[in-house]
């Protein structure tokens, strides 16, 4: 049963840095913006917030500001009570994105690939971003640790 799976149509209008909660849990919300008719029948944008939660942040590293996109999403609620008084969240969290068209990338190569503050990389091995490569920390490189091929040569295994 899907009846709580929707799917909207709009244009990236902004998309925030990852927050990470805890070790076990990570958010990054980003906004759209799409047309609706309000109930007089007049054309309005309209603009929403999305989150998308651990793994689905992946799926944000391809997507660009004024990117057009379809996102797949169900909707979440909760009361939370403070001071007697009853609060109402409801969020929107995607569960998956697509590119449907970019102005400043118009080929498929080019909207598959990762955004990073370099600018784009075209990588084909599809290698998930990891905490630092979201927050921007630099890599540092590896140390790689060699030894002469006759120095443990009498050892006996």
């Amino acid at each position: 049963m899907e009846e709580n799976r929707f799917n909207i149509t709009g244009v990236v209008v902004g998309i925030e840095d990852v927050d990470i909660k805890s070790p076990f849990f990570k958010i990054r919300t980003f906004k759209i913006r799409f047309s609706d008719t309000d109930f007089t029948g007049k054309a309005v944008d309209r603009i929403i917030k999305f989150a998308a939660y651990n793994d689905e942040i992946a799926m944000l590293d391809h997507v660009m500001l004024d990117d057009v996109v379809q996102v797949h999403f169900y909707l979440d609620g909760r009361d939370v009570i403070k001071d007697d008084k009853v609060f109402n969240f409801t969020n929107l969290i995607m569960k998956r994105i697509d590119i449907i068209n970019s102005v400043s990338r118009t080929t498929q190569e080019s909207r598959e690939a990762l955004i990073t503050k370099e600018g784009l990389v075209y990588d084909n091995s599809k290698e998930e971003a990891t905490i630092e490569d979201l927050m921007g920390i630099p890599k540092t490189e590896e140390v790689k640790v060699t030894t002469k091929s006759n120095e443990f040569s009498d050892l006996p295994f």
